[in-house]
């Protein structure tokens, strides 16, 4: 950027500035301010300290008039930029913008348009980021906003509070407005420069703290936790992303570049800036996690590189990163050789023959190893590494040297978790060779996708009740009763329902469903509060349900449950003595 100043990195402390409010858009009629839906041209505002934003659709706003700036129908007919010089040091100071837009085609109904203001250098050039303030008119009834309010496509005035920077390369700093843009819907539109805007008192002149320390690398790391180490180039750009957080303690971050490095010796260049939307939101970089930021000081930019396709294979790495404040201000930060993936086109090796043994997997009791087996060809050096992947919630594997068998082939595992994985998938397999080579496969590198499938047993056979007994066949209603019940189940037991109802009367005196320990075959214990309960004699009956939601009821009477199993071993009864 002409006009830009570099300085050598300094490594001091440095404190985060506060962000200003958000920026919001109000159109004024008849003495009352309501929220207005206007027609925005939509600019990213390229700024680096967070502004407090106050732009104002008025009526007749004072302003030094002008007759107009240019042959059109759009025309900037006044502009104000006050008071002509202000004291920007403690970081407070604003300067009022006030601008008319007038328009001589009685068709149009709309304008938009946006005003960029700037820090202009003694050579007249400008520099640093823009500020850009979007404005726009619409006569749409909206809320309070009625569309007979004195602002018209052919006159309407604006104000907008300018917050001055703090910090700047110097000690002083002129802030002009650089250009104003403006267009309606019948295809007119207004571009107005220097020989318009030097008509107008268009600038402020304000003093301010030098700029004493440069934007630093606070974090490095890939933008997805997933983020594949093997790139897939077969005519298609494979992308990596990269989330650096950069901290910028006096005049805010402004822009920056990285540079990848491979190991052919290419280099490749992406750029990257914050950027305010309208809404006062921010962004930084072209990924998906470019907006979380915290204003200028402290910026999370997330950066989405694509290495072009029929690039060398090899291995790319984060070689350097150049950053730069709002005041100019330039740190690098080279020889970082960080975060290397590897590209390949799978020409020198290869791999195929891909299996998996089981398909269908019996997971209801435990973790269960299913074996995936492949061939690789082209290999130099051996096998070193082979890498899977799987879809979530199944558990992929790397595994360092694996044995070849005579044939050529080889074995690797993945897991499927119990009971509740019912599929498991290979997304991505990356082959290594003793030379360094790799052949990648499947969805994770952008490949087309492998049909390696292993599905759960599905659960047909409900939990079976072997035996079940009473802890006591006699009690009180403070000692309450212990039910064990034997259980067998192909998908394992994990819930009980238990009854205890009178056995006269088949009212239900105890209710309770929940969680058991979880078991195929064994003895599930329950404990059951007699509170509060009538002495008498009482019937348990439950129902065990499985992990594949399956079930079976005993005990229970016919009226309570058709589908009851009688009790193994006969009625389960008790009785409540007094206490």
């Amino acid at each position: 950027m002409e006009g830009e100043k570099s300085r050598g990195i300094e490594h001091a402390d440095m404190t985060h500035s506060t962000p200003g409010p958000r920026p919001s858009i109000t159109i004024q009629y008849n003495g009352v301010e309501s929220v207005a839906n206007m027609l925005l041209r939509q600019r990213a505002l390229r700024v680096t300290t967070a502004l407090a934003v106050a732009v104002a659709l008025t009526a007749g706003v004072p302003a030094v008039a002008f007759a107009g700036s240019a042959d059109g129908d759009i025309r900037l007919s006044a502009l104000d930029l006050s008071p002509a010089t202000v004291d920007a040091s403690t970081g407070s100071a604003t300067a009022n913008l006030t601008w008319t837009i007038t328009d001589s085609n009685a068709s149009a109904s709309t304008v938009q348009g946006t005003v960029e203001i700037r820090q202009r250098a003694a050579d007249g050039e400008f520099t640093g980021p823009a500020y850009d303030v979007p404005f726009g008119l619409t006569q749409t009834a909206t809320g309070d906003v009625s569309a007979n309010y004195p602002a018209t496509a052919q006159s309407s005035s604006y104000s907008y509070t300018f917050q001055v920077p703090q910090y700047v390369a110097g000690t002083a700093a002129v802030w002009a407005v650089e250009r104003v843009t403006a267009s309606d819907d019948q295809s007119d539109s207004l571009d107005a420069g220097s020989a318009t805007l030097n008509r107008f008192a268009s600038s402020v002149t304000a003093t301010e703290l030098q700029d004493a320390s440069v934007p630093k690398i606070a974090n490095v790391s890939f933008d997805n936790a997933d983020q594949p180490t093997y790139l897939y180039d077969v005519g298609v750009s494979p992308t990596v992303g990269y989330l650096i957080e950069v901290t910028s303690a006096d005049a805010g971050f402004w822009h920056g570049e990285l540079h990848l490095r491979n190991t052919a010796g290419r280099t490749l260049d992406a750029a990257f800036s914050l950027q305010y939307g309208f809404d006062g939101s921010t962004s930084c970089g072209n990924g998906p996690d470019a907006g979380v930021n915290w204003g200028a000081s402290d910026v999370m930019c997330d950066v989405v590189v694509s290495i072009p396709a029929g690039s060398p294979a090899g291995t790319w790495t984060l070689d350097s990163v150049q950053l730069t404040d709002t005041a100019g201000a330039k740190a690098k930060y080279s020889h970082l050789g960080e975060l290397p993936v590897q590209v390949t086109d799978d020409s020198k090796l290869q791999a195929g023959d891909f299996s998996l043994n089981p398909t269908s997997v019996n997971n209801w009791s435990s973790v269960q190893k299913i074996a995936l087996s492949l061939t690789p060809t082209g290999a130099t050096g051996g096998i070193s590494t082979v890498v899977v992947d799987t879809n979530p919630g199944c558990g992929g594997s790397t595994t360092q040297s694996p044995a070849v068998s005579a044939d050529g082939s080889l074995t690797v595992s993945i897991s499927m978790p119990p009971i509740y994985q019912k599929q498991c998938s290979v997304t991505g397999i990356a082959v290594v060779d003793g030379a360094g080579d790799v052949a990648v496969y499947g969805s994770t590198f952008d490949g087309p996708a492998l049909n390696l499938v292993a599905n759960q047993i599905p659960d047909t056979s409900a939990p079976v009740a072997l035996s079940a007994s009473l802890s006591s066949p006699t009690t009180t209603s403070t000692q309450g009763e212990l039910l064990s019940v034997d259980v067998s189940s192909f998908a394992g037991v994990g819930e009980m329902d238990v009854e205890v109802y009178d056995s006269t009367t088949g009212t239900s005196a105890y209710y309770q469903y929940g969680g058991v320990t979880w078991t195929t075959s064994g003895t599930l214990k329950w404990g059951i509060n007699l509170s509060g309960v009538a002495p008498g004699t009482y019937t348990v009956a439950f129902t065990l349900i499985d992990n594949g939601g399956l079930s079976t009821a005993y005990g229970y009477a016919p009226s309570a449950s058709s589908n009851s199993q009688p009790m193994p071993g006969g009625p389960l009864q008790f009785t409540v003595a007094a206490s």
